[in-house]
Formats: C-alpha cells, sequence, structure tokens
C-alpha cells in the first residue's frame, strides 16, 4: 500500500506540471530584456512584452540544461523529461522544431508556441545579446529576419543561469502581466 501511494503521489507530481511558478527576474536577465529591446528600437522594430508564461519556460530549460546538459546530436534546445514534460531532442537539421516550440503550454497557460534562442558561454562577464547578434540564425530571430519577418513578438521569456542563458519569444500576448 505505502509503495502505491508513493507512485500515486509522484505521478500527480510529474502530471501536474504546470504549477511550477516562474522566479523574479534578477538583475542581469532585466539587463538582457532592456538590451534586447533597445537593439530592437534601433532597428525600428518594437519592444517585447515581458511574459511571465515565458520566463518560467526559460527558468525550467535554463535548470535542466545546468543539470543535464545536452548530449550526441541533441543540441541546447532539447528537453530530457526531467520536469515531467515530454522528451524531446532537438538536432541541428530543425527536423523535431515542433517537440521545443510546445514547451511553454506544456509548463503554463502560454497557448502559443515558443520559440527559444540558446546560449553557452563561461565567461563571468558575458554580453548575451552581443553573442546572438554574432549567429546569423539567432540574430534573425531577435529582430525579425529572414524566416522571421513576417513574425510579430508580443512576448519574451528570459533566464541566465550561467554558463547558459536562453530567450523564448513568442506571437502570442501573455494571458499574465509581466513584471
Amino acid at each position: 500500500m505505502k509503495i502505491l501511494l508513493t507512485c500515486l503521489l509522484l505521478f500527480l507530481n510529474l502530471s501536474n506540471s504546470t504549477n511550477f511558478e516562474p522566479e523574479k527576474m534578477s538583475p542581469q536577465e532585466t539587463k538582457l530584456l532592456n538590451n534586447i529591446n533597445a537593439y530592437r528600437k534601433s532597428k525600428g522594430l518594437n519592444p517585447i512584452q515581458n511574459s511571465p508564461n515565458l520566463n518560467l519556460v526559460a527558468q525550467l530549460h535554463v535548470k535542466e540544461l545546468q543539470e543535464a546538459p545536452p548530449e550526441g546530436k541533441c543540441n541546447m534546445h532539447s528537453w530530457t523529461g526531467k520536469f515531467g514534460e515530454k522528451p524531446c531532442c532537438y538536432t541541428s537539421d530543425h527536423k523535431e522544431a515542433a517537440c521545443m516550440w510546445s514547451k511553454p503550454s506544456e509548463f503554463s497557460s502560454y497557448k502559443g508556441n515558443g520559440y527559444e534562442i540558446a546560449a553557452f558561454n563561461t565567461d563571468s562577464d558575458v554580453d548575451w545579446l552581443a553573442q546572438w547578434k554574432e549567429s546569423p540564425g539567432h540574430h534573425a530571430v531577435i529582430i525579425n529576419l529572414k524566416n522571421w519577418k513576417t513574425i510579430r513578438w508580443n512576448a519574451i521569456g528570459i533566464a541566465i543561469r550561467e554558463p547558459y542563458a536562453v530567450v523564448w519569444f513568442g506571437e502570442e500576448t501573455d494571458p499574465v502581466k509581466g513584471n
């Protein structure tokens, strides 16, 4: 009976993964949000509203990256299933992109797709935005170039836990007001 009860509690805990709460943004994360929006403004683009739901997804993912870095062909957009979500092996050919895009709805009330940029850097004083600006694919997401040209970002979530930083972008407005 004790084993059955333990298994039931574990199942309930894992199946109730949307009960996570986002942490308050750190000064470093707030600075990155402000820098991204200032950079977008310099390019004639609208700022993106901070999203508590996408912050939560970013915080969970960066924590997972710290605890279980991707291995083999799976890159930094992959998820192991550690928080009860569906595992996702995101590869460089982008064939499994949809498994990453759906993560916001697995953890939060954000029902739109989420699109992530991620970075790894061991420098203690890293400029994450500068690093992403050097990467054509990441830069395109930040300022809506190439495949992202017709998309308008209405939500953004950020998490930094060295040596990782992730930013999630979404087209839908977050139903929860940002901080």
